[in-house]
């Protein structure tokens, strides 16, 4: 989708590999395609036809951009980071979430509050699917999930780090 896209090339230029856009999107996306000549970044004028099979989506809007994944962080980084910087942090924790669009809309969210980290617990940890970024429209680049072996001891060792707990349930 457009804002993952222009999020994904605002915050992580050197990760974009190639870029895939429709003829009817050639001038909204003009800065980015001279961005990519200059850098020797391939793109491709492509039909929707091809933009959906390449992104198992019809919800493509127009352009894809294939890029590396972002670096994950684990939660002793995580933690090392915390103790480094006196602001405030938010992190949100996810316990069950498993719909794509769920999380894309829970990372939105979180993006737009200033979370800047989501745990959760390892091997239930969802993945940032291309629809997940899609929903989360450009918020899955500021926004970092991190998978824990163990909840209660990482919550745990957030309150040591001056951390509250707040929970909600559906």
């Amino acid at each position: 989708g457009v804002a993952a896209c222009l999020a994904l090339w605002q915050k992580r230029p050197d990760d974009i590999i190639r870029i895939y856009v429709t003829q009817e999107r050639l001038k909204s996306y003009s800065a980015l395609l001279k961005w990519a000549a200059a850098t020797h970044r391939a793109y491709h004028i492509v039909s929707d036809a091809d933009l959906e099979r390449l992104t198992e989506s019809i919800h493509h809007q127009g352009i894809c951009l294939l890029a590396l994944e972002p670096e994950s962080l684990s939660f002793i980084q995580l933690k090392q980071r915390l103790s480094q910087h006196s602001d405030a942090l938010l992190i949100g924790y996810l316990d069950g979430v498993e719909n794509p669009h769920n999380l894309g809309a829970i990372v939105r969210t979180c993006a737009h509050f200033g979370i800047e980290y989501l745990l959760g617990e390892t091997g239930q940890m969802p993945r940032l699917s291309p629809s997940a970024c899609r929903v989360a429209e450009g918020g899955a680049e500021h926004v970092q999930l991190i998978a824990v072996n163990d909840r209660i001891r990482a919550i745990n060792e957030l309150k040591k780090l001056g951390f509250a707990v707040l929970t909600t349930a559906a």
